[in-house]
């Protein structure tokens, strides 16, 4: 994963766009992020040198490693969290246009939120309702005792 092969350079160049983040404590972490590694590979566990950020993150929360790796649990939740691509920011826009339109320009902050998170999620949470309702036909009934 980049996270382990984090120079100075790199670790500098974070802790200018994100001030909240010690470069110092973080250089620390990340040397002590490569002995936990090394040593959990060879007490054969579930991480190596190629694991990807997510598993990465996945594996610190499991073995209860946030709280001594504060500053590298907050950048791998950013660079989790940041846009891969201009195109998704862009799409994100565009819902937001159709969202508000002239009628709804005097909406508050949270509701406008809500309905574009609600417009942009739109496509990825559709519900066949019959197919739920043909499941539940198909299990046996149950008796009320």
């Amino acid at each position: 994963c980049g996270i382990l092969t984090l120079t100075g350079r790199k670790i500098h160049s974070i802790v200018e766009i994100y001030d909240e983040i010690d470069g110092d404590e973080l250089k620390i972490e990340v040397r002590r992020l490569r002995k936990h590694v090394l040593i959990s590979r060879e007490n054969n566990h579930d991480i190596d040198n190629n694991a990807i950020a997510i598993d990465l993150l996945k594996w610190i929360v499991k073995w209860c490693f946030t709280e001594s790796l504060p500053n590298l649990s907050i950048v791998l939740r950013i660079f989790l969290t940041m846009c891969i691509s201009i195109a998704s920011c862009e799409r994100s826009f565009s819902k937001l246009k159709l969202v508000k339109t002239y009628l709804r320009s005097t909406m508050s902050q949270i509701r406008l939120t809500s309905l574009a998170i609600l417009s942009i999620e739109r496509e990825i949470n559709v519900i066949n309702f019959d197919t739920i309702i043909n499941d539940f036909a198909a299990l046996k009934s149950r008796k009320v005792i």
